[in-house]
């Protein structure tokens, strides 16, 4: 005896009803298009499950517009009908849930699909930091390995250390492993597959940069194993063991199997191993992009967007759940790794223009870096303006720290154009001059942390002045109603009469007042550059030079002023998507 599948049960019942296959969206928010098709009129039930109701709860599942989960289908024959299906997440809770929709006729089940969708912060998310000194995942006893694979991620790698380990999986010191370090003996990393306690081996041409996010991926075909970096081959061996068809029973990440090598001084993110060898143009294609986590050939998929716990979930659907050894809840980090939802990478050696993720931001020392804007009338934004940026503040002491803004006599304050500046840690405080001189200012209460990226916005419609921290509104004044404001342009980035100190990325200058709804939603989404109202935007994602790139068509470049053209450009750990497709 045996339980009846759908199809078994269409056959008993001489009903055929079709859902077609449904794939998992790219992003969440993604609308997922499907149809139904059945062989004879019909007025069918259509149900719409979560597996994780904490995740994704049944009643934040939109089916056609409805606003239910659940929804009547009057069908014709043969007639396929064209449904939607929107998904909302709760927004802390990152890992895999299965979707199945459902239908029933006369209360019997007639067909089901099922389909998986990844939860993940927006951008690169979180990451695993790995201290060199006893970190390591281990992961559970299986058959990793039988012929062709490929194993990949993104690696923060802080120092050389002889023969530490990325991977490690085997059963002991040389006995069927399969290893890749970071650092071989002459510092180039390596790809070893033990045949017994005989290995073959690959060799980087290149050492793995310090300090910097790469990555890097192994493969075998047959005989054939290569390693690339940054989507480019590295190194490849025509004569490579093939994995043997085994178990093993020390599968480690960041630790060796050898008990006198080193552990592995580095972070992490966006962990995979596929049963297929993946071509260099299929690792170019998702190096910088999620993972829906039902992609052929996927074994294993950690992407570390937990941020606290022992355990790195396998979002492949396979449950192969590594459990971390000797770390800790802030071993969790904010990820600099590349990643977007949909995002594209350059391969001549830099980072494309706009990285995809948080990319790169700019770090102010306080003392005299700032960016210069250049005296342009275009940045005068009148009366009506929104000023927004993210700002990561490490402040030295409780004074003022200038953020944007112009004052163009450094001993006459009523030479301000509209300007923002961090005060006592913790506040955002706003100063402007109207033509007579009268002032308009305010400060925020206590809305920004210290230590961690924090979205600021400054509105002004003409009569109330909004002040915004992470999408909230947090002050509102109509003290500075009917001001006509003095001509003055914005012409600093970290200074004013004082100079920021921390760090600043995705600074947007408009002509228009963006409302809560715009600011909350784009907050967190990289913009096209052709939005309404946006005069300059400035997405920091250079990784050297003097020049900070207005992406904008105006092209209102700014030059930076006493900073290291090197050293000053900086991971950003802000959370973004890429652009939408469309300009708002």
């Amino acid at each position: 005896y045996h339980a009846l599948n759908p199809a078994e049960v269409r056959y008993l019942y001489q009903r055929p009803i079709s859902i077609s296959t449904i794939e998992s969206p790219a992003v969440v928010s993604d609308t997922i298009s499907f149809t139904v098709t059945t062989e004879e009129s019909s007025q069918l039930t259509l149900t719409v499950h979560s597996s994780n109701q904490s995740a994704i709860s049944d009643s934040n599942i939109n089916l056609a517009s409805s606003g239910s989960n659940q929804l009547t289908l009057n069908t014709t024959a043969s007639t396929p009908v064209n449904l939607t299906l929107t998904l909302t997440p709760e927004s802390t809770i990152y890992t895999r849930v299965t979707i199945t929709c459902s239908i029933s006729k006369a209360g019997r089940l007639t067909e089901s699909v099922s389909f998986p969708v990844i939860l993940s912060p927006p951008g690169s998310g979180n990451a695993l930091d790995f201290d060199g000194t006893d970190d390591y995942i281990d992961l559970p006893d299986n058959v990793w390995f039988n012929n062709d694979f490929t194993v990949e991620t993104w690696i923060y790698y802080r120092s050389y250390v002889t023969w530490d380990r990325l991977i490690d999986f085997g059963n002991g010191a040389a006995s069927n492993n399969i290893l890749i370090s970071p650092s071989a003996g002459d510092q180039y990393f390596t790809f070893q597959i033990y045949n017994g306690a005989t290995a073959t081996e690959v060799k980087s041409s290149e050492k793995i940069p310090l300090n910097q996010w790469v990555h890097i991926a192994a493969t075998t075909t047959g005989t054939v194993a290569k390693l690339f970096m940054n989507g480019r081959l590295v190194g490849t061996n025509s004569s490579f063991y093939q994995a043997s068809n085994i178990i093993r029973n020390n599968a480690y990440i960041g630790k060796s199997n050898w008990s006198e090598n080193p552990y592995a001084n580095m972070i992490l993110d966006e962990f995979r191993i596929w049963n297929v060898a993946r071509t260099q143009a299929e690792i170019r294609q998702s190096m910088c992009q999620k993972l829906s986590g039902n992609e052929t050939g996927l074994v294993l998929y950690f992407n570390f967007d937990t941020s606290s716990g022992t355990t790195v979930f396998d979002l492949s659907g396979n449950d192969r759940h590594g459990t971390l050894k000797n770390m800790e809840n802030n071993d969790w980090i904010t990820s600099g790794a590349p990643i977007g939802d949909i995002s594209t990478y350059d391969y001549n050696e830099e980072y494309a223009y706009s990285l995809p993720g948080g990319g790169r931001a700019l770090n102010f020392d306080r003392f005299n870096d700032y960016v210069d804007l250049g005296n342009r009338n275009e940045l005068n934004l009148g009366n009506t303006f929104t000023i927004e940026a993210w700002i990561y503040a490490t402040p030295s002491d409780g004074d003022y720290y200038a953020i944007i803004g112009n004052q163009t006599d450094i001993n006459v304050i009523e030479s301000r154009s509209p300007s923002l500046w961090l005060n006592s840690y913790t506040k955002i405080h706003y100063d402007s001059y109207r033509t007579d001189n009268t002032r308009c200012h305010t400060e925020s209460i206590e809305i920004i942390t210290a230590n961690q990226w924090n979205h600021i916005a400054v509105v002004f419609d003409g009569t109330t002045l909004k002040l915004y921290g992470n999408g909230t509104e947090v002050y509102s004044t109509d003290s500075c109603s009917g001001y006509d404001l003095k001509d003055i342009p914005i012409n600093y980035i970290g200074k004013l009469d004082n100079y920021f100190q921390g760090s600043i990325d995705e600074v947007r200058l408009w002509t228009v007042a963006r409302t809560a709804t715009q600011l909350q939603d784009n907050m967190n989404t990289k913009l096209l550059g052709n939005e309404t109202g946006l005069v300059a935007y400035y997405r920091f994602d250079s990784t050297s030079g003097t020049t900070l790139y207005d992406s904008t068509d105006n092209h209102f470049d700014g030059t930076l002023m006493n900073m290291d053209s090197d050293s000053d450009w900086v991971v950003s750990g802000v959370q973004l998507n890429d652009a939408n497709t469309y300009a708002v």
